[in-house]
Parts: structure tokens; sequence; C-alpha cells
């Protein structure tokens, strides 16, 4: 890492041979899966390469896209608004009703836990000044 490793590892991610792709990305799973490189490896462009893994029929490949993601998801400040914004919601709804039991497992549990039914009310709530809409007021009485 001190050597500067994950620029060439992202680089080999985006552009090497399939069997090589999916060497790297488990080497940049080891290496960001206690948030430890995380950051550094999200900057250099990590996050939209292994939401693309997800995707790929290749079943091992697209569960590592998808436990990067939720390394991303559970130890990154602002994670959940990045997954969103690289398209990462459909990416991890892509393998919701796979037949691997782990990848829709843990696909539904992400959804679930990070873009279900409250997701987005603190951006409601401050687009309208801090009020809820009437219909997402909790019931009084």
């Amino acid at each position: 890492m001190g050597a500067g490793a994950v620029g060439p590892l992202v680089a080999t991610l985006e552009h090497g041979a399939f069997d090589l792709k999916r060497e790297v990305a488990m080497a940049l799973w080891q290496l960001c899966k206690d948030g430890r490189h995380l950051t550094v490896a999200v900057e250099a462009g990590a996050l939209p390469l292994f939401l693309g893994l997800i995707r790929l029929p290749d079943t091992e490949v697209a569960r590592l896209g998808l436990s990067f993601t939720q390394v991303v998801l559970d130890l990154m400040k602002g994670g959940v608004k990045m997954v969103e914004e690289q398209d990462g919601i459909d990416a991890i709804e892509s393998v919701q009703y796979a037949d691997d039991e782990y990848l829709s497992g843990l696909s539904n549990f992400l959804v679930n836990k990070y873009y279900g039914e409250d997701y987005g009310l603190e951006e409601e709530a401050e687009d309208d000044d801090g009020e809820l809409p009437p219909w997402r007021r909790p019931a009084v009485g």
C-alpha cells in the first residue's frame, strides 16, 4: 500500500483480461474489507468497477462486486449516496432474484437496509424546511 499499489490495481481491474480482473478484484477486496484502504480505492475509481462486476454472469465475480459495495455502504461516510450516484441501486437490484442464494440474500439485505422505505426522508425534510410532507408525518392521537 505504501508503494501506491491501489492505482495500478484499479487500472488493471478496469482494463485487464477477465481472469486478471477476478484476481485483482479479490486483492482489492482483501485490502478494503476492513475499511483501512477503502477510501484510497474508492478515490482511485474502484466503486463503479465493482458495481459493474455485480452484473457479470460469473457468480464469484458478482459476489466480489456486491461484497465490496457492502463495505462501501457499511464503512464509508457518504457511501450510500456514492453508490446511488454510480447507479449502484440498479446494480444491487440486478441480482435480487439470482439463483445464487448469497447474491440474492445480500442484495435484498442491502436494498432493504440502505434504500428501503425510509431512504431519502432526511432529504425531503431538508427540502421542506425541516417539515415532512403530510403523508410522511406520524399519526397523532
